[in-house]
């Protein structure tokens, strides 16, 4: 492809980058409020089992209250937050190929699917912002990008992504049981889960901005394509 129609092609991705760090930006602070409701609700909890009379019923409402909110909040900012991450990698993942003189590993119906589709989710998002991530480094891409070097970022950017959303989520659901020592022990885990959650975020968050600055600096820096008008 002629290098400036190449530039023509590839475009610009900055505003979806914005919607998806501010969105992962807050989520992760959500996520960061959530950790600390959760060590209030530990606490309240073991002193309930101390001494009972040692709390009072508002307490213990107020926390209740907080933490249902927190909940739906949570839901609220990481349905933003995913919704603004995809129409960023759609985008990226089209430019990519641009760039890209190798196929990508994964098909461009992948890219969205392969997030909702059990089993393959494990591993195929993966490989397509590692595919991207390749694809837009400065200079010149690699000749076959499935044998390309792998990112360390974005390889513990996907590993945390697992734990907390596979491993922290299913042990959570596991520990759900009425009695105290269980709520005291599944708001541990969410205090730990919401860390991870929110460090998770702020990966992602760096991904996304790393691959849109390569990007934007190679669209840059490729010949522009213009149209010379007649002069009357």
């Amino acid at each position: 492809m002629d290098p400036a129609m190449r530039a023509a092609a590839v475009r610009p991705v900055r505003g979806l980058a914005l919607g998806a760090v501010v969105t992962l930006a807050v989520y992760a602070l959500v996520r960061v409020v959530g950790s600390g409701l959760s060590l209030w609700r530990v606490t309240i909890i073991e002193r309930i089992l101390v001494d009972s009379g040692s709390v009072r019923s508002l307490e213990v409402e107020v926390t209740d209250t907080l933490l249902l909110g927190a909940a739906y909040v949570k839901v609220a900012v990481f349905s933003l937050a995913a919704v603004a991450f995809l129409a960023w990698l759609h985008r990226v993942r089209g430019n990519a190929e641009v760039l890209a003189p190798g196929p990508h590993r994964r098909a461009r119906p992948w890219v969205i699917l392969g997030w909702f589709v059990p089993v393959v989710n494990l591993w195929f998002p993966k490989q397509v912002v590692e595919d991207v991530w390749n694809a837009s480094k400065p200079g010149e891409p690699v000749p076959s990008l499935p044998l390309a070097r792998r990112s360390v970022l974005v390889w513990i950017w996907w590993n945390a992504f697992v734990i907390s959303f596979w491993v922290l989520d299913v042990v959570a659901a596991l520990l759900w049981q009425a009695d105290l020592e269980s709520l005291r022990e599944l708001a541990r885990v969410d205090v730990i889960g919401s860390l991870c959650w929110a460090g998770t975020g702020a990966l992602a968050a760096y991904v996304v901005m790393k691959i849109t600055r390569d990007q934007e600096a190679r669209r840059d820096a490729l010949p522009q394509f213009t149209v010379n008008l007649p002069i009357n």
